[in-house]
């Protein structure tokens, strides 16, 4: 897949905790390539709490990085109740207890869009149904 065929992209909560410390020059460059073919930066709301319970701030953190570098490109996506449906849907399909990873699956699998992470292992259960990018 090249950059320009990317229309959309879906962090986790992995994705936005290592954006605010460990790997913020590589996950940079990622958001500038994002920035530069206007990819839609898809956060959901769920990812947020889960990277925001791990360390306080964290979340604040890479929403402020994210919008600096792909402005009105990032679009928060919450758990409303089309939301809550499709993740209902994901959790029954896959068998899943994680509402953080369903949410994500159920952004992410409809459009095509692919997963950012750093836990890619977390996936595991959807098996291919999700495009998943491991940033190990």
């Amino acid at each position: 897949m090249t950059a320009d065929a990317v229309t959309g992209v879906v962090l986790d909560a992995g994705f936005l905790s290592d954006l605010a410390t460990d790997r913020r020059i590589e996950h940079e460059v990622l958001t500038d390539r994002w920035s530069w073919h206007a990819v839609s930066v898809n956060v959901p709301q769920t990812e947020l709490v889960l990277a925001e319970r791990e360390k306080p701030g964290r979340a604040r953190a890479a929403l402020e990085l994210l919008l600096a570098r792909c402005g009105p490109s990032v679009l928060i996506r919450p758990l409303d109740l089309t939301a809550v449906e499709a993740a209902g849907t994901m959790m029954r399909r896959y068998a899943l207890d994680d509402i953080a990873l369903a949410h994500t699956a159920a952004v992410a699998v409809p459009s095509g869009w692919t997963v950012f992470t750093t836990a890619p292992e977390r996936y595991r259960p959807l098996g291919d149904a999700v495009d998943v990018f491991g940033l190990t």
